[in-house]
């Protein structure tokens, strides 16, 4: 067995911190006699190895194959996935749906009423534009009537319709022409109005709500995390 140097650094570095015995110790199985494991590049797989690896790769295959892909949006454009179908396009089809909406908006805002729980459930008697402004703001439109009252683009004014479908910039409205509408946010007011009723005097009000779709403009999942902040809205 060759002897250790003196003069290797590793020797040396060794005997600043262990006596001379260890020093020599260490140095033979840790420097000396130290394995150097190096991959064999000739070896060639035999049967069973070239078996195993044609299975691994077929059954990665496999599950790709099973997995769907996503569709690009180019695809989705020339699918015309977010576009209505000619049978889908009935108003009559989503009154139904407006039906669900007013009972989910009555209960964000807090009120019962005849489509809820019957007169007993009523818990508010009126809200305030800080109370319901976050609620509001946060809530899914998807089945609400809605009314342009304002806009920047005049001919928008007046499109009167249910709310089928939702995007982050626009929002998509049947009118009971059977007509549907792609209106953009920016720059535009909708009005709504939620029917109630009265505790008191049994009688049928209607809640009227502008919303400015400026504060709208995201994914209606991402406004429910987003926290509302009031502020002074543009001039439209």
């Amino acid at each position: 067995m060759v002897p250790p140097k003196p003069d290797h650094i590793a020797y040396g570095l060794l005997s600043r911190a262990h006596p001379p015995d260890a020093t020599d110790r260490i140095f033979k199985e840790k420097v000396l006699n130290k394995p150097l494991l190096l991959r064999p590049t000739d070896h060639q797989p035999d049967a069973r190895a070239r078996r195993q690896r044609a299975r691994k790769q077929n059954a990665d295959a496999l599950r790709k194959a099973r997995k769907p892909k996503p569709l690009s949006a180019k695809e989705k454009r020339e699918l015309r996935v977010h576009e209505l179908q000619p049978a889908e396009r009935k108003y009559a089809i989503y009154e139904g749906l407006h039906a669900m909406w007013l009972s989910y908006i009555r209960e964000v805002l807090g009120f019962g009423g005849p489509a809820d729980e019957g007169k007993e459930a009523w818990r508010k008697t009126y809200i305030t534009a800080q109370d319901a402004g976050p609620l509001v703001a946060s809530a899914e439109f998807v089945g609400a009537a809605v009314e342009v009252v304002r806009s920047r683009c005049v001919d928008r004014v007046g499109i009167k319709g249910i709310v089928v479908r939702e995007h982050k910039n626009s929002v998509v409205v049947i009118t009971k022409g059977d007509k549907v509408k792609n209106v953009p946010k920016e720059h535009t007011v909708f009005k709504t109005e939620i029917p109630l009723l009265d505790a008191e005097k049994d009688a049928e009000k209607s809640l009227s709500l502008e919303l400015y779709g400026d504060q709208l403009i995201s994914r209606s999942t991402d406004r429910s995390k987003k926290q509302v902040k009031m502020h002074i809205p543009p001039d439209i």
